[in-house]
């Protein structure tokens, strides 16, 4: 079947086939790679790497508090 032989409805029923295939191909990408963003993060937390990270922040985030509270009284 040539394009040309096609109604003016038929195009636009192809046109928006197109659309929804590239938009569902860039999903899936996107799901792929929120998957494997989320893989990462989870080795990286239990990672030793990761663990030293989360005691330092928590160090800072208490020394912190500890300052704001001085500063209050």
């Amino acid at each position: 079947m040539d394009m040309s032989e096609l109604t003016e409805q038929q195009m636009k029923m192809v046109l928006a086939f197109v659309k929804a295939k590239e938009f569902t191909d860039k999903l899936k990408k996107y799901e792929a790679r929120q998957e494997k963003f989320k893989k990462s993060v989870k080795k990286y937390h239990l990672s030793e790497k990761g663990k030293i990270a989360r005691r330092e922040a928590s160090k800072r985030y208490y020394q912190r508090k500890k300052l704001k509270s001085q500063s209050n009284l």
